[in-house]
């Protein structure tokens, strides 16, 4: 049975947060809608584990979403950490939406919310 995990962010801000990873720069990633990256900036960089690398997406309209296929592994999150990239505030996320699916087919919502906005980059 495969384990996914879907993460929705729409763009304008940040969260710092800690907790031990639940994402392996090895699992396999995909995006979720339309995606307009340059080649160094792809959707695997969301989840390496570098705060020196970024995921940009120029198509904005409809939002960053990414599925994580955690290889039949579950996991249970008590944060989430948003890091900014080196440029542009407005690029940041602002709003997030986690859902879980068991079989990476159906997803349900798990979490929500608004993600505030931090003055300093990275």
């Amino acid at each position: 049975m495969k384990s996914k995990l879907l993460i929705t962010a729409l763009i304008s801000c940040s969260l710092v947060m800690a907790q031990d990873p639940i994402f392996d720069p090895a699992m396999a990633i995909s995006s979720i809608g339309v995606v307009d990256s340059p080649a160094e900036e792809g959707v695997e960089k969301i989840i390496d584990g570098d705060t020196a690398t970024k995921f940009l997406d120029f198509e904005l309209s409809d939002g960053i979403g990414f599925t994580v296929d955690t290889g039949g592994i579950s996991s249970f999150a008590t944060s989430m950490e948003v890091t900014t990239a080196n440029d542009f505030p407005e690029r940041d996320a602002m709003n997030f939406e986690i859902l879980g699916s068991n079989d990476g087919a159906s997803f349900v919502s798990i979490t929500s919310g608004n993600i505030p906005c931090i003055i300093e980059r990275f």
